[in-house]
């Protein structure tokens, strides 16, 4: 249950790899507890979590500063990618509920971002595109 996840993320202060993909129920409120209480949290699986937000995207980016791979995404054939853990890999396939607000957000603050997954993300304009051009620059490696 959503309680029960909470209770672990607000005991479980040291947690360096989170799998919630497919848990029912983890939403915006699981992922803030884990942003108040997980700050060293290197990646976090939520793919297939519907119920995760933009909110979730902006709370993660301003207090999971150790965060490398986030994957948000229903394409898990691209987990197999083998990245230096200094580099910040977003995979948001599929997330409907993801707009330019939280893309914005997260290109400021993931100064160490390489790569993004975006695929299927309808509610995205060209106002992420150029968000993505002037935050990330030359570091950027990968774009889908």
């Amino acid at each position: 249950t959503p309680d029960a996840i909470q209770a672990v993320l607000r005991a479980c202060t040291g947690l360096r790899t989170l799998y919630l993909s497919s848990c029912v129920g983890v939403n915006d409120a699981t992922v803030d507890v884990l942003a108040q209480h997980c700050f060293d949290i290197q990646e976090l699986y939520l793919s297939f979590c519907k119920d995760v937000t933009d909110a979730s995207l902006i709370n993660l980016s301003q207090h999971c500063t150790e965060l490398r791979v986030l994957n948000l995404g229903t394409h898990a054939h691209l987990l197999s990618l083998t990245l230096p853990l200094t580099f910040f890999v977003v995979f948001c396939s599929g997330c409907v509920n993801i707009t330019d607000k939280s893309v914005k957000q997260l290109t400021k603050r993931a100064t160490k971002l390489t790569t993004l997954y975006f695929g299927q993300c309808n509610n995205l304009t060209e106002k992420s595109l150029r968000k993505i051009s002037i935050h990330c620059g030359n570091r950027l490696i990968s774009l889908e």
